[in-house]
Formats: C-alpha cells, structure tokens, sequence
C-alpha cells in the first residue's frame, strides 16, 4: 500500500474533549483521552492543543508521508521516523498509525498474527465510582467489573449485557459514569452485596458463570502515606486505611466475595505492595497493573523484576505508539503476564483497538458493557468470532 493522502480532523470523544481523527487513503483512525490518567503516561498533545496538531499533520507531515510504502506492522517505523512526538503528542501518532494498518489490510489483526484463534475474556464495568465520578456520595472504587466465563464471546457479551439490565432495574437510578457504569449511592461494601445477587440470578436465568473484578485506581485515594474512603462501609462514613490494611482489605475480598481480579490496588509507584499482594492471594486472582506500568517497558520490566504483577493494562496511546506497545505486550507474554486491552474514559466510535487485541491474542479485553462507544468494539470482537466460525 502506498500512501497517497493523509488528512487530520479534530472530533469530540465521548466525554466532550477535543481528540484527533487521522485519514490515510480511505481508511479513518481515532482515539480518545483518559480522564484518569498515569503522571507516567505520553503526552496525549502538546499544549497549543488539537487544532495546532491537525493543522500541522495537514500542511507538513502529510507531505512527507505521501508515497510511503506500508505493507506491514512492522513498516510503521518507517512512519514513526517522520512523526515528531515531541511537537505533535503521541494520540496523534496512534491514530495515524491505526488508519495506515487499517489502509493496508481493513482486517488489522491478520498483519499481525494470521493464525490467532482465540477470543479474549471481557472485563465489563457495570458500576462505577472514584475518580470517575468525584462525588461524595458514590463508591470510592472506580469500577466494578463483571467476567463472563463463556466458551464464545458472543455469550459473554449478552450475559453481562444482561446482568447490566438487571443492576439498571435494582437501583432505580439513571446516574452513570463516564464509561455508561451506573453510580449509585452505595458503599463499595453494598455494591458487591449487590453484585453478588446479580451473579446468582444470572447463573439461574442463563446458566452463564459471572466473576468480579475490581480496578481500585489506588491512586485517587492515596492522601499523605494512606488510602481514604468516604464511603468505606454500610454506614458510609469515612475511614482511611494504612498500607498494611488496604493489602489485607483487598484480600478479604478475593476470600469473601471472590473477586478475581484487582487492577491498580495500590498507588502508581508501589512496586513493593503490589507483589505482597500478589503473594498473599496467590493465584486466586490477578493482580494488575495500570498506572502502575503505562503500557510502558521500562516499568514492565521494574514490575517483572520485583514480581509485582500476573496480569498489565495495554492502552496503546498510554505510551503512544504501537511499536512500543508491541514491545510491551510480547514483553508481558514472555514473562507469563496476561495481557488486558483497553479502552479510554473518553472513547471514540474506533474499534480498532479490538482488532489488535484480537491479533495480539490478549487474554482479556476492557471495554465496558454499555453504550455505544464501547459495544462497537465488542461487536468488532463477535463480527471476529463469527468470521472464524462461518467458513
């Protein structure tokens, strides 16, 4: 494929903020911003701000990357040589390398692995709190996520699409966050009460088994050397737990509520307090790096190095290539670290991020449950499904 025409828009994502649109030939890539964001993460755009970036990409950049030959995922290097990151931020760098793949091949995951086969586990945010919402009376956890255990991945997704009605119809309450979860005015305890009855009801009406998973962005909560809930217990009142209590708090809910998963359970620089807990669950849950780690191979490496993690976030404009990204992932792999692919806070209609997870052959997929941002990218996974079912 040879480029002939890259253009650059700016789009609203799903929470309003200005984000990039790139166009290589006839194929559109974009990517929206994380409102809870790593100090680790890539400049998602230099301070002049969108508008400085897509007119740069128009009248500069697209001149010199007209006649460039793409034929592979690797061939992106060649476009990172003219993309400078330190002008242009690196979310646009990721949109325009998501449309050169798409330009090349509309099926992005078969230039990357043509024999992958296997679909992801979903991570789906039902409930939301935190840093998501900033209100003082919502869970201080920032997601409550369910894990279908399907064969297909079309069963999953109706399975906590469901679930998802029925937690609607329990709390009576239209309050979402951010990422289409519902904010109820709960305790972190209630809500998995909540969640645990919602389980059981699935399990009888489908016959689907549902597991929790938690992404505490730790962080948020970390105030001079503690972690402080508002709305701690069923009382609501706030209580502010030590290093040591939060580890052992998070444990109990492994035992009591079997949560199998936990992202971010402590602040972003803990590499120590990640590996304790990891060692004192075990292997009863995954204990998963975010702000942590960034998509990042240097933290990677720290993370592996000190045991602090089974289990790391990929969000590709978190280190704001996909070069790097890769490196990321077949680093994780290497080391028998799942691989969770994810989307932003702010999203766009893009489901590109799916192909890749897919190709890359994730074991997990954070893309939410509900809305419309966030269904296009596991339809993308079904469509996928299908696609290797039907001959």
């Amino acid at each position: 494929m040879l480029i002939k025409d890259v253009k650059a828009k700016s789009i609203l994502d799903s929470n309003g903020n200005e984000c990039i649109e790139v166009s290589v030939n006839n194929s559109t890539a974009s990517i929206g911003y994380g409102m809870s964001r790593s100090s680790k993460e890539a400049i998602a755009y230099p301070s002049q701000g969108v508008g400085f970036v897509v007119n740069k990409i128009n009248n500069e950049l697209a001149l010199k990357l007209k006649g460039m030959k793409i034929e592979s995922y690797e061939d992106l290097e060649h476009v990172e040589e003219y993309f400078d990151t330190k002008t242009l931020g690196h979310n646009a760098l990721v949109a325009l390398e998501m449309a050169a793949l798409k330009a090349v091949g509309n099926e992005v995951w078969r230039l990357i692995d043509k024999t992958a086969f296997k679909l992801p586990t979903q991570l789906g945010n039902c409930i939301g709190g935190g840093a998501h919402i900033k209100a003082n009376d919502a869970p201080d956890i920032q997601e409550f996520l369910l894990i279908p255990r399907t064969d297909s991945f079309e069963e999953g997704f109706y399975a906590n699409l469901r679930a998802y009605k029925l937690i609607g119809n329990k709390l009576n309450t239209q309050r979402k966050d951010m990422e289409n979860a519902f904010v109820p005015r709960l305790s972190c305890m209630e809500v998995l009460d909540l969640l645990h009855d919602i389980i059981l009801k699935i399990k009888d009406e489908l016959n689907v088994k549902l597991e929790l998973g938690l992404d505490v962005a730790a962080s948020q909560l970390y105030k001079k050397g503690t972690y402080v809930y508002k709305n701690f217990s069923n009382e609501r009142k706030e209580k502010s737990l030590t290093t040591y209590e939060q580890m052992l708090f998070l444990s109990s809910l492994v035992q009591d509520f079997n949560v199998r998963y936990i992202e971010d359970p402590f602040h972003e620089n803990d590499f120590e307090s990640f590996s304790k807990l990891k060692k004192l669950v075990k292997s009863k849950c995954l204990v998963t790096g975010d702000d942590l780690t960034s998509t990042n191979p240097l933290f990677i490496k720290k993370a592996i190095q000190q045991d602090s993690i089974n289990a790391v976030i990929i969000k590709p404009n978190q280190i704001g290539s996909l070069l790097k990204m890769r490196e990321a992932v077949f680093l994780a792999k290497d080391n028998r670290i799942q691989t969770v692919f994810s989307h932003r806070s702010g999203e766009t209609l893009d489901s590109t991020i799916a192909q890749l997870a897919f190709g890359f052959q994730s074991d997990y997929v954070k893309f939410g449950i509900f809305g419309k941002e966030r269904v296009v990218k596991l339809k993308e996974l079904i469509k996928i499904e299908k696609s290797l079912i039907l001959p």
